[in-house]
């Protein structure tokens, strides 16, 4: 279980753009769990104890055109009411989302890029259940437009896509129950659910020259969702 939580955590660091430091080889030394459930929160507090330094941005990655980000989490249960429930969904909503525009902020304005913010239509209206799911994708929402007036003289161009109902993993509490599922069908105009390729055709539109008057906006793209 300890090596299991170890791996966890070095793909975490590792995706964050983070090395342990030399001291800290053997970092690991508690029961996380079967299978590893516990890692982030072992990780967060290896953070707080500066454990881990930032690792310099890859060679050679000097320019980038587009950016988009595109990082979710949920906690199901009534978890986002407690403390922890609601730090662990708006660190990878909101926190992570800023440090990653960021780390690559200079890369874009080298290139004059397109960043683009993938937030939520739960931005737009409440969450039953949910509320640190549906405050993070509203306050992604507020970061595209704070971005987009902040880096538009560098020649960075900031937007966004507010996604309705697509079928992914964080939807398979839906998806898997048909009743369910035939109820969120019901409150969409176009009686189907998004697609991965639908979302892609919103982020070609915001990345190409097409879209170069639009600055700070956020796509809603629900097929009528947020229309009730």
């Amino acid at each position: 279980a300890v090596a299991a939580c170890r791996a966890r955590i070095a793909g975490i660091a590792e995706a964050n753009g983070l090395v342990p430091l030399p001291s800290a080889t053997n970092f690991v030394t508690i029961d996380c769990g079967r299978d590893g459930a516990y890692a982030l929160r072992v990780m967060e507090e290896m953070l707080s104890r500066d454990i881990f330094i930032r690792k310099p941005m890859a060679p050679g990655l000097d320019r980038l055109d587009i950016c988009v980000l595109c990082q979710g989490a949920v906690e199901y249960g009534r978890a986002e009411f407690e403390r922890e429930g609601w730090d662990r969904v708006v660190q990878v909503n909101l926190n992570s989302v800023m440090d990653c525009a960021r780390k690559f902020r200079g890369a874009l304005a080298s290139a004059g890029g397109s960043l683009q913010i993938v937030s939520s239509t739960a931005g737009f209206h409440a969450t039953i259940g949910n509320p640190a799911y549906g405050a993070s994708k509203a306050a992604a929402v507020a970061l595209v437009r704070n971005l987009a007036a902040a880096w538009a003289g560098e020649g960075i161009r900031v937007n966004g896509i507010a996604p309705g109902f697509v079928a992914t993993k964080m939807t398979k509490v839906t998806t898997d129950h048909p009743k369910r599922l035939e109820g969120a069908l019901q409150r969409i105009p176009l009686h189907r659910m998004g697609t991965p390729a639908d979302m892609a055709g919103a982020s070609l539109f915001l990345a190409s020259p097409l879209s170069s008057y639009i600055l700070g906006q956020t796509l809603i793209v629900d097929g009528g969702l947020t229309l009730n």
